[in-house]
């Protein structure tokens, strides 16, 4: 069962959906962008963590300040992966796939049409988080 803070938490988005969905995309992201920058600032938590992390990482490699640059603009990133996610429901399948780039559709696409299904690895790399999104509208998916 979700705890308070999760279904508060879901209340908040679904409310702030449909404002943002009226807006452009470059606004959105431009508003993903300072959200993630404020929650960098807001956020302690997780900001400590996001620098631990990186420490662990890049600590004997790259100086304090760099670390800060790479965890500030990693939440600001999320911040406009956040904003995508609303929008991208929102944009129409032409825009939408302008905006999405699949290399070596066509095998999932034959491997389906042929019921033999498929497995799909990719690299935490780009906006990934929306590959559920964009195969769901293509063909039915079993995660």
């Amino acid at each position: 069962m979700a705890s308070f803070k999760e279904l508060f938490e879901f209340s908040l988005f679904q409310i702030a959906k449909a404002p943002l969905s009226i807006l452009s995309r470059k606004l959105c992201l431009s508003l993903g962008q300072t959200l993630g920058l404020a929650f960098y600032y807001l956020d302690k938590r997780h900001r400590l963590i996001a620098l631990s992390n990186l420490k662990i990482a890049f600590g004997k490699e790259l100086p304090p300040s760099e670390l800060k640059r790479i965890a500030r603009n990693s939440f600001m990133h999320f911040g406009k992966t956040f904003m995508d996610i609303i929008k991208l429901p929102h944009l129409g399948e032409e825009k939408r796939n302008a905006l999405i780039n699949v290399e070596g559709e066509e095998n999932l696409l034959k491997a389906l049409r042929e019921k033999k299904g498929a497995l799909l690895f990719s690299a935490h790399y780009g906006s990934w988080e929306i590959t559920p999104f964009f195969l769901a509208k293509k063909e039915k998916l079993s995660v």
